[in-house]
């Protein structure tokens, strides 16, 4: 097992990151079962300003993002559920990707992760 789900990995993923999605990408890898709604509709709306936001890519940063969200999904099970691993790895595959199309795609796929998982965590409790 790798043990993805770290404070190590967060912080080498975030510094790969755009300075302006540093932020969200931690509020969204933090989310926990536990989180008050308000923390959850918070990330969720970073997600929706990063995809509204202007972006360049690092080209020395692609394949290691590329890397970074296979390796998110591929240990999924470390995450408090498949869909915030996948919200996770759709961000990082977002902030790699150098069309904006598509970039605002994956961001929106990333929100539906974390919608599905609040909605799922909801009923659970």
């Amino acid at each position: 097992m790798t043990y993805m789900y770290n404070d190590k990995s967060l912080e080498y993923m975030v510094s790969m990151l755009p300075d302006s999605w540093r932020d969200t990408f931690r509020d969204v890898w933090n989310l926990h079962p536990e989180a008050h709604f308000l923390d959850v509709i918070q990330t969720r709306s970073g997600i929706t300003a990063l995809a509204l936001s202007r972006h360049e890519v690092d080209p020395e940063n692609v394949a290691d993002l590329r890397l970074s969200a296979a390796m998110v999904t591929m240990n999924s099970e470390e995450f408090h559920s498949t869909e915030h691993a996948l919200a996770c790895s759709r961000i990082l595959t977002a902030a790699a990707c150098d069309n904006p199309a598509e970039r605002r795609r994956l961001l929106q796929e990333a929100h539906g992760y974390l919608v599905g998982w609040d909605s799922t965590r909801n009923q659970k409790g």
